[in-house]
């Protein structure tokens, strides 16, 4: 079986369960199966069509939706089965395989089927009794410490404490993405296990790592903290350090994850980060000016993105404690995004929220600017519907709110793009 089997598989759904059998026969036979080729994209191939095979059996006989973070469902025994052959495999690939690319996707398999049917895929247990989560986790603590077969096989000349190896993009970029889909199918169940994995993962964010090794851990650690809300507060000592540094890094990927992190960790704790606010902020700060060559152009810039975002989870989440009155121009100067747009929902939120709060800094003195933005989010394709129904929603409050409308219509005539005024008053009905 081939890649072009596994979009065929993808897209079939359910029409694809007659074949099942047969195919995992293909993929799995002793001695003549597709995971038993000597060629390692082959063994590759055939573990993206393993997941997609689940995926048959999913639509066949469901979950439709995946499970609530946490929550164990009952499969149908079809799908149980699948996952059990689909998991033990993923696992003897990660342990045994002596190429980086099966292992990969044997990763990012096991993140396809927690996304397809939650944590129960966890509690199934393998055929000597034991439940998946066990071996699993050994198996990243493995790749963690980059003790894996693959990483040891094809290492000449490996020295015990080497700071300065490659990055590994093929494998520990998948296994990253397994740790945040833990965190987030898990919650709260996966605190024990990445207790064990900070530390050997803190070590890919030392200067002497290259810059993707930085970016790429800091990545991981802003959606754990995220998944595992108010508890991230315990992490808060040994992350703070590494995400300051990256806020400084030299490299926009690593600055642009250090600031996502800030937000997520912000978002997640609340106030039990207030002591840590100020500083934050002025390590944030330099970030969301954006440069000349930046204005005007979708080429660089997501670190801004990301750092404009930061702050505005920081005004959320403890409006008392941060500096509106200096943070806000800044912020609102250094707008429209240019690339991350996923993030605007945060920003046009906590603009949203001042305006209701009736924040003197918002409505007396950047009211004109900030509807010039939500003009912009709502005429644009690029921003979601999430952002936009803020936007809206934000704009007919305040029409509707008698203390607020006239400083509304005040700004709107303080606008000089008629384009600009049109959307602001369709928005308005």
């Amino acid at each position: 079986m081939c890649l072009l089997s596994a979009f065929t598989i993808q897209f079939t759904k359910a029409s694809f369960f007659p074949y099942l059998e047969d195919s995992i026969n293909a993929l799995l036979a002793e001695h003549i199966g597709a995971l038993q080729s000597y060629h390692d994209s082959i063994r590759a191939e055939a573990l993206i069509c393993l997941e997609q095979l689940v995926g048959v059996a999913v639509a066949q006989h469901g979950p439709n939706d995946t499970p609530l973070r946490g929550v164990c469902i009952q499969l149908h025994p079809v799908v149980q089965e699948m996952c059990k052959v689909s998991l033990s495999t993923y696992i003897n690939v990660m342990c045994e395989d002596c190429e980086k690319e099966p292992v990969a996707r044997a990763c990012e398999g096991v993140a396809a089927i927690l996304q397809r049917v939650g944590v129960v895929a966890l509690t199934i247990t393998t055929d000597d009794k034991k439940r998946m989560i066990d071996p699993l986790m050994q198996m990243v603590s493995q790749l963690i410490h980059e003790k894996a077969n693959c990483q040891t096989a094809t290492q000449y000349e490996h020295h015990e404490g080497d700071e300065d190896d490659d990055h590994d993009s093929i494998v520990m970029d998948s296994v990253c993405d397994l740790i945040g889909t833990f965190a987030k199918c898990m919650g709260s169940e996966f605190i024990p296990y990445f207790d064990q994995f900070l530390k050997p993962l803190l070590k890919f964010t030392k200067p002497s790592r290259l810059h993707s090794d930085r970016a790429m851990v800091i990545g991981c650690f802003a959606e754990v903290v995220g998944e595992l809300g108010s508890v991230s507060v315990k992490y808060a000592d040994g992350l703070l350090p590494v995400i300051k540094a990256g806020l400084a890094d030299e490299m926009e990927g690593v600055r642009r994850n250090s600031a996502y992190c800030v937000g997520t960790l912000v978002e997640a704790t609340e106030t039990a980060l207030s002591p840590h606010v100020l500083p934050l902020l002025q390590c944030l700060h330099p970030l969301c000016i954006r440069p000349a060559h930046q204005q005007g152009s979708d080429m660089g810039g997501a670190d801004v993105d990301n750092a404009i975002a930061a702050v505005a989870r920081i005004i959320k989440a403890m409006p008392t404690v941060a500096p509106i009155a200096q943070v806000l121009p800044v912020l609102v100067a250094n707008l429209p995004f240019r690339v991350d747009f996923e993030e605007c929902e945060h920003v046009y939120g906590m603009l949203a929220g001042l305006i209701q709060q009736n924040d003197p800094t918002i409505l007396h003195s950047l009211l004109p600017q900030v509807l010039t933005l939500f003009a912009d989010t709502l005429s644009s394709s690029k921003y979601n519907d999430a952002s936009k129904a803020v936007v809206r929603s934000c704009v007919q409050s305040m029409v509707q709110n008698p203390d607020i409308r006239t400083l509304f219509v005040n700004a709107v005539n303080q606008v000089n793009d008629p384009n600009v005024k049109q959307i602001l008053e369709q928005a308005a009905n």
